[in-house]
Order: C-alpha cells, then structure tokens, then sequence
C-alpha cells in the first residue's frame, strides 16, 4: 500500500512561507504514490534534505508507513537524510542545502559545513519523528594540509592542548573552528600564520563576495589585475588580508625629478598632496617606504589624463545642458570606497595644479633662445598658473578638502564661469608634461617613453587609450623593479595587466585577474576537501 502523508496544522503563520502551505495542502487529500513524490519532491526542492527532517521533527508534517499487500515491494528509506539532524538555531529553514551553515552548539563553538546530500531520482521516504534518531554530523574541519586532504592534530590546539597558546596574531583553535576552508602547505606554516609571520596567505574579505583563502607564492612577483574597487574581489583585498608590505599599486604615485626642474628647486605641494592621498587609501596603514616604495605610476601623466578628461570630454560634453545620466557620470561618489569618474578627474585635474603650483616656485631668469623644449613648457606652466592663481587655487582648496566631491560640482557654481579658465589651463598643462614625459624617457635611457612624449606634444585631441602606452611604460618600468626587490604584488587595472601580458610571459613573471584567482583557489580547495 502506498505511504500517506497528512499535513498538521499550522498555527504560527510566521513558521511557514505560503510556498509551503501550498504545497502541504495538495498532500492532504489521498494521492497516488507518484503524485505524493511529487508533492515531497516539491518541498525538498524548496527547502532540501535537512528542511524536510525539520518539517517532520516540528510536527507539521506526519509521515506514516503503512504495509500493503504481500508481494508489494516496500520502498525503502533513503536515507542519506539521516545524515543529517539540524541542531542549529541560526540555520536558515529555507538554505540551499548546497550552501546552508550549520552551527553546532556545543563547548568548543564549532561551525561545521553542511555537505549537500546526494540527489536521487526517487525522493527521500519519511519516517514517524519518534524513529528519527540523529547519526553523527561529518565535521568539516576548516583547517587542512596537503591540499585538504590531511586534518591537523587538533586536539593538541584545543582548550588543554598542548598547542593550545599558539598564535599570536589569531588562535589556532579559532581557525579550526570558523567557516573558512583554509589549506597549508604544512603545520608549521600553519603556526606562522598563526603567529604573524606570513605575508603571502591569508583571508581576502571582499565586500560582496564573502572570504576567501589565498595564497602567492611567497618569493615570486605575482602581477594581479583588477576591476578597481571591485565589490567581488579587487587588489586592496587581498594587501589587506595578507597584511602585507612588499606591493606596488596603481593608485599611488609618485613625482620623479626631471632636471634641471627637480625636487629640491621647486615647491613641495604635490609631494605634501601626495602624502596625504596615500595615507587615506585603504592600503595606507600596510606602506612602509622605508623597505618598499608602493608607487606603480607618476603624478604628472595621472595629472595629464585628468587635464585632458576635462578638456575633451567633460567641458565638450556642455555641462551647463546635460541631461541627469552625464551629471551623474561627472559628479562625485557617495562613499570613499566608491567609484566615480567625475571625482577621479576632478582629483587628476586638481594634481596638475598642485604642479604648476611648484613650479611657480622655480627660478627661470631671462628668457634664451637655446632653452629646451622642457623648461619653455615649465615657464609657460608658471605664467598659466599665475595668471589664474586665484581660480586654480579655489579648485585646488575645495577638491583636496573633500575626498567625495566631482568635477561636476567644482565647476557648476556661478554658471561654470570657471571653464574658459580651466580649458585654458589644461591646453598649457598638456605641453608641459608631454615634454616631462618627452625628458624623462631621455634621463631614464627608456626609448619607448621618450617617443611616447613626443608623439604627445601637439596632440591636444587626447584620449585616455593615447595615454595608456606612457603610463604603461612607466608601470612596466616599476614591475621589472619589483620583480628583482621580493616584491610579492604588483596590483593594476586589469586592461594595463592584459595590455602588459607579452611582456609579463616574456619575463616569465606570474600574472592573474585577482577576481578570477580567488574564485579558481577556491574551487581547488573545495574539489580536494576531503570529508
């Protein structure tokens, strides 16, 4: 005879969704065998496994198993869902049984992975609540060696243990009981970590992906691509979750000297800007310039783009006319971790004026005919900057005051008077740093930069893709350097890494889009778990 499944009674209406009730409802009324499967199948689908043992515990539903006819074959109870009694409060009623935490309330706090029950193509049998007993969960452990294979000694690192003190930096116990899969190499790098003495594993958090555990290798370059403040994963993340100094990263850059201009013959807003900047990203506490310079890019072609963004997109565009989507591209971002093209361009834009500010500062003396190309272009910088002083200088003030605001805004105030000065500006701007750019090829020895500087000079028409090859020499420059300094990083846009991937192959130096590494570790952690 086939089984008959009864619905009880539900009296909490916040206990079942009606997707439940639904399909409860359909199985109050005698069915046939196949169409009672279908109807457990349906809650199975919904809530998996583990719901339906829940159903069955909390009495809303009552499985009764009935003996038919001699010779009728009995079916038989399935279950692999015996596996599995939920003991944990927290677990959500209606969690993929792919994905559901299951959180064992005992004294050591334990946090286990619920393994998904093998699907079959017959639906589990149920069974009367008073002949459920629970079978012993398969723990999980979040702590492995040889690829997670191996399972650490963990009594020893428990409370009693004789390991119980290690680690410094985070307990090991703690690690054994979290969430996190996290493979070593073996159980001394295991207590390195442990102890802070690692820089090249760790726990990368990203903001919309969850944690994932990532390792480098420890003495070579890995060059990461990234989407910039990537909520699935981006570069910052894993600095940060590894704790460490030895990176390069394309946000922060630097001010190289190009004589006869240098440093110490000019004023020192940029560099004091630059400080500053830095300091405020999310990889500011990880710098130590004394063992590392984090610096992948220069100031003045960053300054360059902005300059060029202003001129010939945003002030064509007619700012004063566009329509809500161009405001919304040109304006600032909500929050510091966000992104937004109008406040980078205002920020680039407000660096070329920290430059012509310094070299305001410079002594030029009379004007000679025999004078280069690169201190004509400084001196008309320096008559640019003084003649709109006090419009450059309000911009100037305004943005490094307010790290969210965009060009958008800097410019709307008195029906964006201020364009015809900053067009203006960024025409003179443009000379000077293709011929920086033009020089500083020619002091470097760096051939492809000093044409990259000249093809600029004259070019006013400029896009950021005419931009990238100098930028990109310059970056590929800072990556040869890591890659003989025990640099672990180096961290850039994801375009610039591909842009960069002959070159990268050609040195034989590890590159990878980070999203896609931490996805790609984690599915080699998981196929290798072993129960």
């Amino acid at each position: 005879m086939p089984q008959k499944v009864t619905a009880a009674k539900i009296t909490d209406s916040k206990s079942s969704a009606t997707a439940t009730s639904a399909v409860l409802s359909t199985m109050q009324t005698p069915q046939s065998p196949l169409s009672i499967h279908g109807r457990t199948l349906q809650l199975q689908q919904l809530y998996g496994n583990e719901g339906i043992q829940r159903l069955y515990k909390s009495g809303l539903l009552q499985a009764k198993l009935k003996t038919g006819k001699p010779g009728d074959k009995y079916e038989q109870e399935a279950d692999s869902v015996a596996h599995g009694v939920i003991h944990a409060k927290g677990a959500s009623f209606g969690a993929s049984m792919a994905e559901q935490q299951v959180v064992r309330q005992d004294d050591n706090k334990e946090e286990v992975k619920a393994k998904p029950l093998v699907q079959t193509t017959t639906p589990v049998v149920q069974r009367q609540a008073e002949e459920e007993e629970a079978q012993p969960r398969l723990l999980q452990r979040a702590v492995r060696t040889n690829g997670g294979m191996n399972k650490i000694k963990e009594a020893e690192y428990q409370k009693g243990g004789s390991k119980e003190s290690v680690g410094t930096k985070r307990r090991v116990s703690s690690l054994i009981s979290d969430g996190v899969r996290r493979v070593f190499d073996s159980v001394p790098e295991l207590e390195d970590y442990a102890n802070g003495k690692t820089d090249y594993i760790g726990d990368v958090v990203t903001s919309s992906a969850g944690t994932f555990w990532y390792r480098l290798p420890k003495d070579k370059l890995t060059v990461l691509g990234e989407n910039h403040s990537d909520k699935l994963g981006n570069v910052p993340d894993v600095i940060l979750g590894f704790k460490t100094s030895r990176f390069k990263h394309e946000p922060l850059n630097e001010f190289a000297s190009v004589a006869p201009l240098d440093q110490s013959k000019i004023g020192t807003g940029t560099k004091t800007r630059l400080g500053k900047i830095n300091a405020g990203r999310r990889v500011g506490p990880m710098i130590d310039r004394k063992l590392f310079n984090p610096d992948l890019e220069n100031i003045v072609i960053k300054a360059l783009t902005g300059a060029a963004i202003t001129r010939n997109e945003f002030i064509s565009a007619s700012p004063a006319t566009m329509g809500a989507h161009n405001k919304k591209k040109w304006s600032g971002r909500p929050t510091s971790s966000d992104w937004s093209y109008g406040e980078r361009t205002a920020l680039y834009l407000s660096m070329a004026m920290h430059i012509a500010e310094d070299i305001s500062a410079y002594s030029f003396g009379p004007e000679n005919f025999v004078e280069s190309k690169y201190i004509k272009s400084g001196r008309r910088l320096k008559e640019s900057y003084k003649k709109y002083k006090a419009e450059l200088s309000g911009f100037m003030t305004t943005k490094d005051s307010d790290d969210l605001i965009g060009i958008y805004e800097l410019t709307s105030p008195h029906g964006f008077s201020i364009l015809p000065i900053l067009k203006d500006f960024t025409l003179v701007f443009h000379e000077y740093a293709s011929c920086y750019i033009e020089q500083l090829g020619s002091q470097s020895g760096n051939k492809a930069l000093e044409k990259h500087g000249n093809d600029l000079s004259g070019k006013l028409d400029v896009s950021l893709s005419d931009l990238s090859p100098a930028r990109e020499e310059i970056m590929w420059e800072n990556v040869k350097e890591a890659n003989t300094k025990n640099y672990l990083i180096v961290g850039m846009g994801d375009r610039h890494r591909q842009n960069l991937s002959t070159r990268l192959d050609k040195e034989g130096i590890r590159h990878k889009f980070v999203r896609k590494d931490l996805n790609d570790q984690k599915g080699n952690i998981n196929a290798g778990w072993v129960p």
